[in-house]
């Protein structure tokens, strides 16, 4: 995340799009560190993306992580 990014913990990524590559480790890990969290994962946004087109997306503002 870039240093000005309004994202600092879990809990600021609802409302916000993500991109992962589905089924992938951090797709998983965001998925259970949110149940953990008590957070629904419907509270945000998921892009699946290539690990590419995601970089891509993220560097061009049409994600937000």
């Amino acid at each position: 995340m870039p240093k000005d990014s309004p994202v600092r913990e879990l809990r600021d990524l609802k409302g916000k799009k993500i991109a992962f590559a589905k089924g992938s480790q951090g797709h998983l890990f965001v998925l259970k560190a949110m149940q953990d969290a008590h957070m629904d994962p419907e509270s945000t946004q998921f892009a699946y993306l290539s690990y590419g087109d995601a970089r891509s997306a993220f560097e061009r503002g049409f994600i937000d992580a």
